[in-house]
């Protein structure tokens, strides 16, 4: 993993945090790294925790600026790995907790809904639609 993911396991708990060094963009890249931190935590760990390691946001969501060049097969290959995380949080055979301690939009708001739990602190802004 380049660090913009990590992913350590403690006491069963594999701790996943994304930081990207901005506003944890989710790009192909990103979301390729998140699938390989699951990878790992699946083999290795009895509960997931997936966090963000900066303060003050979660994640801004895809990159924009792969939609806004015009590329559809890169736009396509991005929209298909965060649909694919959210499938994964949903069937994934340990329990997943989605931690956005911080503000989030629109597509990862939808990764936090697809986890078991979510732990959200004060200072957590975003999409709460879907919560209940």
């Amino acid at each position: 993993m380049t660090g913009k993911v990590s992913c350590e396991v403690r006491d069963g708990i594999a701790w996943i945090n994304l930081d990207d060094g901005k506003v944890n963009v989710m790009s192909s890249a990103m979301l390729g790294e998140i699938a390989a931190a699951f990878d790992r935590a699946e083999g290795s760990a009895d509960i997931v925790v997936l966090r963000s390691g900066r303060p003050g946001i979660f994640s801004a969501g895809f990159d924009l600026k792969v939609f806004a060049a015009g590329d559809a097969p890169r736009s396509l290959e991005m929209v298909r790995a965060g649909a694919e995380l959210a499938l994964r949080l949903m069937s994934f055979p340990l329990p997943t907790i989605g931690g956005p301690s911080a503000s989030w939009k629109a597509t990862p708001s939808r990764w936090a809904h697809s986890c078991c739990w979510r732990a959200i602190s004060d200072l957590a802004q975003g999409d709460h639609t879907a919560w209940g």
